[in-house]
Parts: structure tokens; C-alpha cells; sequence
């Protein structure tokens, strides 16, 4: 019996002992995602310039880093990259520090990107840069110049589709705090702040300076139409850093009232304007530094994006994860949850921008 059950017991720790040195295999953590960050960009400025040369599209292609991970990205720099559109192949090349071609993007024309790896993986994506608009900006009151610096009328004309505007003002220092205020119904609320026009000093210089001007010899009679633009004003909200906007194809904004106007002093005749298809826009300043608030006494010039619809949703994505849009130039976050990269992760877009809008601030 003894022996027995010394046999069990020897054949149970054989069984024990083959399970336990039995081999573990392990799984291999998967490879992180290749990212990709690519935006076109064309400037409209150049469109009317004859010598100017085409921009270089930039293009940063790298391995997403984990959690844990520290130091650099992974660049990756042994690659073929390729984008295509308007009949056109346009072939990256790796500088050094970023994958570059020499191209300007053609208005309302589809690019697709080819990213082939070494590794036999591709990865693929598509933008459309949009249809070319007519910018125009018209001062509120053309008869004083100061109110060119403090508000202004800003039509987007010749739209064949809808598109996605972006403003940022262009102050060159860091330590401003840009407000804006439109009357757009299409302006996004994502970053509203809590006050209003009427409650911030820019409005008290806008009031001030129009009713220097009612003070003008041939302003009389004009008191109502300024008494009304002010009260039109007053409670526009304001847009912390920068302005989104929706603008359809048929915009109007319901405005009757003949808010712009001209006057010629050789005949010394006014002219009113409709302005159904146009939009109200302010921009003022905090100068943290001097300690100064309200307008500052130049223009502050405004960089207006047209923007793709990828692009589009990329940046309102950015901003709802409490980055400022101009935080992530290059690099993709791993916070965000939107891609348009198959195969991999980051954004493909496309935009066209003007600098400093004449006339308008």
C-alpha cells in the first residue's frame, strides 16, 4: 500500500515538475504606429506675384512613442514618399530634418499621399485643398482711417461650396491676448469667453471714436444709423486666441441696415453700402507686459485660413483638448483622437491662407 501510494504521489510531482519548466511563450508588444503630419499650404499673397517662387510642402514621417517613452521621436528617413493631384506626381525627399517637395497646391484639387516603407507596409490618405475665394475686407466707416484699426467688414465672395475659416491674429508677441468678435452665425462657441463687445475696452474705444465722428460737419443726420450700428455691436461675444467660422456658399446675414458707407468728400455725397453677404469682425489686444488694455495703437494684422474638412476637424479636435492651434506646427499629439491616415495615424491636410487683410484691422 505504501509503495502504491508512494507511486502516485511521485507520478503527481513528475506531472507537477513538467508543467512548471514547461516554456512561456511570450508575446511581442506590436509595433507602434508610423505618424504622419503633412499639410498643404498655398499663400495667396503669391497668387498675384509673378516672380514668386512655389513653397515648400513639409511632410514629418516618425514612429508614435509609448507612454513610457522618453527622448526624440523615431524619424523615419529611409522611406518613398509621394503625393499626387492636378496630373501631377510630386516626389519628397528627405533633408535631413523633415521629407520636402517644392509645389504649390492648385485650388479645389484632390492630392492623395503614398508613404511606402521598407518594411512592405504603405500608408495612404487624401486632402482637397478648396475652391478659391474672393477675400474682401471694407472698413465700418471709411471717412476716418482710426476706424480701420478698430473694426471692419469682412465678405467672403465667389464661394462654390461651403468652407471652413480660421483667424488668428498676427501681433508677433507672445504675451498678447487676442479677442475676437464677429457677428458670423457660423462663428464656433468651442472657445467663447465670458464676456461680451460691451463689457471689454476695445468697446469703449469703438465708442469713443464714432461719436468724434458724429461730431463731423456732414455726419449730421447719420447719429441714428451710428447709434444703431453701436447697439448692433454691443453684445457680440467674444472668441478667446482665434475664430472659427462655418461660412456657407449662399451666406447672408440677415443685415438690412446700411452699416458701411462712403463718403465723397469732392461732392460731398454718402453712400451707403448693404452688406448681407459680409460679416462684423473686431480684434483687440491685452499687452501683459506694459500692463496696457485694449486696442493697441497699429493695426494688428489677421492670418484668414481656408481650410479642408479634415484639416477642419483636426484643428477643432486640437482645441478641444485644450491645445492652441498653433502649439502643434509639425508633430502629431497621441491625445487626439481623430486620424485620417490609413494605415497609420496623424493628419493629411490642406489649407490657403492671407496675411495682414488690407483694410480691415
Amino acid at each position: 500500500m505504501k509503495t502504491k501510494t508512494f507511486a502516485i504521489t511521485a507520478y503527481l510531482l513528475l506531472f507537477l515538475l513538467q508543467s512548471c519548466v514547461e516554456p512561456i511563450v511570450m508575446v511581442p508588444e506590436e509595433d507602434m504606429p508610423v505618424v504622419v503630419h503633412c499639410v498643404l499650404t498655398r499663400n495667396m499673397v503669391l497668387d498675384h506675384d509673378s516672380n514668386a517662387k512655389d513653397p515648400i510642402q513639409t511632410l514629418n514621417l516618425y514612429y508614435a512613442k509609448r507612454i513610457s517613452a522618453t527622448g526624440d521621436y523615431e524619424i523615419i528617413s529611409d522611406a518613398q514618399v509621394s503625393i499626387s493631384g492636378g496630373g501631377q506626381l510630386y516626389v519628397f525627399t528627405w533633408n535631413g530634418d523633415a521629407w520636402t517637395s517644392t509645389f504649390s497646391p492648385m485650388y479645389g484639387t484632390e492630392y492623395v499621399l503614398t508613404v511606402k516603407l521598407n518594411d512592405g507596409r504603405e500608408l495612404h490618405s487624401k486632402t482637397r485643398l478648396p475652391s478659391k475665394v474672393t477675400i474682401v475686407s471694407e472698413p465700418v466707416y471709411s471717412g476716418r482711417s482710426v476706424m480701420n484699426s478698430l473694426a471692419g467688414y469682412l465678405k467672403v465672395t465667389g464661394c462654390s461650396e461651403d468652407v471652413d475659416i480660421w483667424m488668428t491674429a498676427l501681433s508677433g508677441r507672445e504675451y498678447d491676448i487676442q479677442h475676437f468678435f464677429t457677428n458670423h452665425p457660423g462663428a464656433d462657441d468651442v472657445n467663447l469667453f465670458s464676456k461680451s463687445l460691451q463689457e471689454m475696452p476695445v468697446f469703449e474705444q469703438i465708442v469713443s471714436n464714432l461719436h468724434s465722428i458724429l461730431d463731423l460737419p456732414w455726419c449730421n443726420g447719420d447719429k441714428v444709423l451710428f447709434e444703431n450700428y453701436l447697439q448692433s455691436c454691443a453684445f457680440l461675444p467674444a472668441h478667446f486666441q482665434f475664430l472659427k467660422i462655418h461660412h456657407p456658399k449662399d451666406f447672408d446675414n440677415g443685415i438690412l441696415s446700411p452699416l458701411l458707407l462712403h463718403h465723397d468728400h469732392s461732392s460731398g455725397t454718402t453712400e451707403y453700402y448693404q452688406c448681407r453677404d459680409g460679416f462684423l469682425l473686431f480684434v483687440d489686444t491685452i499687452d501683459v507686459a506694459s500692463g496696457y488694455i485694449g486696442m493697441t495703437p497699429t493695426r494688428i494684422p489677421v492670418r484668414c485660413s481656408i481650410v479642408s474638412p479634415e484639416y477642419d476637424t483636426y484643428l477643432g479636435n486640437l482645441t478641444n483638448n485644450a491645445y492652441h492651434i498653433d502649439e502643434l506646427a509639425n508633430m502629431y499629439s497621441m491625445d487626439l483622437s481623430y486620424t485620417n491616415i490609413e494605415g497609420g495615424i496623424g493628419i493629411f491636410g490642406s489649407l490657403y491662407y492671407s496675411d495682414g487683410i488690407s483694410g480691415l484691422l
